[in-house]
């Protein structure tokens, strides 16, 4: 591979691949000068900009076999005449691969906003609106789509680590990289698959799997791309059918409006057209959703009308009462944790992070855990934990242990929050190399992560929270402040010695990296 010339007008050099490279190293290649001039990673830098379109054009000409046969044949003005010709998906739509408003091919032609959106569809295999993101949340009328998390079995192309809420930005990591980007919320595409059914005028479309592209508010109807018929349908909900894991905002709601602005997450769909949901609220008699309660396998067979209804997930009463921390069972199955003294190597043993993964212990105990982890220390006497050798910086802004899972299972924002922004603190204070590090340590023992169907916010928190002590057994146990500072200073030397090196041999050294910020 030849280094890339960013002045050249050749596709082929610009990226720096030989004119037969494959597709792989083309990927490869634009992968690497995508994340170096990404405009979020290079704020208010024109040049950047201007160098994310060149890239991201010549691999969007590059990567489509039929404009890089036009293209090594004829140069730009053959892609430029099979665009003006060409046969898109979805009746005529123009530009890369199928971008609306799209402006052909040549130097040039791709404005900001399309190079920022071939970005983000460009790993995402034979869909090119599919696999492309962990979910985050996703502001539209209709249904809103909630985060997963990297705790999943499948492939992904790009994970959301965490959102930056000082900076409104998410930290997105590539698959098989270790590089990195800040993200605006608009430049993430977020989509989500779902099964065609009931339509009577194309019974062709039944059965086919889809991915929404957009929600159309003025129409009721959302845009969704049919990957095996290469074409675009604008179809309403009660013919689209949600994979199960999906999180949504139930809206719409006229016999029990005070549901409506709930999130639940999809369990299954059932042959009354219907979805059976978790959802953190009360009882209801909506013919659309069926929910399952919280902590048991009950189910309603009526509704309040005496049709096939739902059964909400009911809130996890006990941990309603203010007490619940202190005197709610812990150490009492075959968790290894007790309330008193710090934590011990086995309570933070793989096959107790095991336990924590595959819900074999209660919501109370994997806090108690990360409460122990973190310094709080519990008083017996007078009942209640302190923050007796609680980190610096954590005391500062967590003077009382937070509920990092959200015991109560109440997923509404004015009562989740605070549990949100504790463990969402908790994922920030790990640093990029240690994000991984629950998935090295239980792989060996049969644990490979969640399947991203089955996914909920409490799956999702108590990956979160095994991963941190993971994080802390082999980082900070057993060190003291002053210590863990000292380390961080002979850390930071050694990578500045290392950058000024590759500097040195005239090697690129990309100096920004994911914030994080630590607990001492």
């Amino acid at each position: 591979m030849v280094a890339p010339n960013l002045n050249s007008k050749d596709y082929y050099q610009i990226l720096g691949c030989s004119r037969d490279a494959d597709e792989s190293a083309l990927k490869k290649a634009y992968r690497k000068l995508a994340v170096k001039w990404h405009p979020d990673k290079n704020v208010d830098s024109q040049e950047a900009t201007t160098n994310f379109q060149k890239v991201s054009e010549a691999y969007a000409t590059l990567s489509d076999p039929k404009k890089r046969q036009m293209y090594d044949q004829y140069g730009e003005e053959g892609v430029k005449a099979h665009e003006a010709g060409a046969d898109m998906p979805g009746g005529g739509m123009g530009g890369f691969g199928g971008f609306p408003g799209g402006h052909g091919g040549g130097m040039g032609g791709m404005s900001p906003e399309e190079a920022q959106q071939f970005f983000a569809h460009a790993f995402g295999g034979g869909d090119p609106f599919g696999g492309c993101l962990e979910w985050v949340g996703w502001a539209e009328e209709g249904l809103e789509f909630g985060l997963a998390l990297p705790w999943v079995e499948e492939e992904i192309h790009l994970a959301v680590e965490q959102y930056i809420s000082q900076s409104k930005r998410y930290v997105v990591e590539l698959e098989d990289s270790d590089e990195t980007l800040s993200a605006k919320p608009e430049n993430l595409l977020q989509h989500v698959h779902v099964r065609i059914h009931d339509i009577q005028s194309q019974p062709e479309l039944n059965g086919e799997t889809g991915t929404i592209i957009t929600w159309c508010p003025d129409k009721g109807r959302y845009s969704i791309y049919v990957a095996s018929l290469k074409k675009f349908v604008s179809l309403k909900p009660c013919n689209v059918i949600l994979d199960s894991g999906t999180v949504a905002k139930v809206t719409g709601v006229e016999s029990k409006p005070e549901l409506n602005g709930r999130w639940g997450t999809i369990k299954n769909w059932t042959a009354h057209q219907s979805f059976a949901a978790s959802c953190s609220s009360s009882r209801c008699s909506s013919p659309v959703h069926r929910l399952l309660a919280s902590g048991s396998d009950a189910r309603t067979d009526k509704s309040d009308d005496d049709n096939v209804g739902p059964d909400i997930l009911q809130p996890f009463v006990p941990a309603l009462d203010p007490k619940y921390s202190v005197r709610g069972p812990v150490g009492e199955g075959e968790f290894i944790i007790s309330r008193t003294g710090p934590p011990t190597a086995e309570e933070m043993s793989n096959e107790q992070m095991l336990k924590i993964v595959k819900i074999e212990c209660n919501d109370l105990e994997v806090n108690t855990l990360v409460w122990k982890c973190l310094g709080y220390r519990f008083n017996e006497e007078e009942e209640k934990w302190e923050p007796t050798e609680v980190f610096p910086n954590w005391k500062e802004r967590f003077p009382d242990p937070p509920d990092f899972i959200g015991m109560q299972r109440v997923y509404s924002r004015e009562v989740d929050q605070p549990s949100l922004r504790s463990n969402q603190a908790l994922v920030r204070s790990i640093p990029p190399g240690n994000k991984q590090s629950l998935k090295t340590q239980l792989k060996p023992i049969g644990w490979k992560g969640y399947n991203y169907k089955e996914l909920t916010p409490n799956k999702t928190r108590r990956a979160q929270c095994a991963n941190w002590i993971v994080f802390y057994r082999e980082e900070l146990f057993g060190y003291t402040v002053e210590e863990l500072k000292e380390r961080r200073r002979l850390r930071k030397e050694a990578e500045a010695a290392a950058e000024a090196k590759m500097r040195e041999e005239g090697k690129e050294v990309d100096t920004w990296k994911p914030p994080v910020k630590e607990v001492f």
